[in-house]
C-alpha cells in the first residue's frame, strides 16, 4: 500500500473508532448522569437507571464491539488488507 492509500486507510480507521469511543462514553456516562429521572420508570420490577446500567450498557457495549468489527472489516477489505480462506 503506497503512501496516499495509508493515509485514507488510517482517517478511516481513525473515525470509525472515535465513533466508538463517542458511543462508548454515551453508554458508559451519560445514562448514569440521569440515572435519577429514569429511577422513577420501573421495568420488571426494576428501576429503569439500574436495569440500564446493570443489562443496557453490557448489551449496548457488546453491540458496539461487534459493529466495529463488522465496519473495520469492511474497511481493510476495501483496501485489500483481509485475507479472506
Amino acid at each position: 500500500m503506497y503512501q496516499p492509500e495509508q493515509q485514507s486507510y488510517w482517517k478511516r480507521t481513525r473515525l470509525l473508532a472515535w465513533i466508538t469511543l463517542a458511543n462508548l462514553v454515551l453508554f458508559g456516562l451519560v445514562v448514569v448522569g440521569f440515572v435519577n429521572r429514569l429511577d422513577q420508570v420501573t421495568v420488571l420490577d426494576f428501576s429503569l437507571g439500574y436495569f440500564l446500567a446493570a443489562q443496557g450498557s453490557l448489551t449496548a457495549l457488546a453491540i458496539l464491539s461487534f459493529w466495529f468489527s463488522f465496519f473495520q472489516r469492511r474497511v481493510d477489505r476495501e483496501f485489500g488488507l483481509l485475507d479472506d480462506d
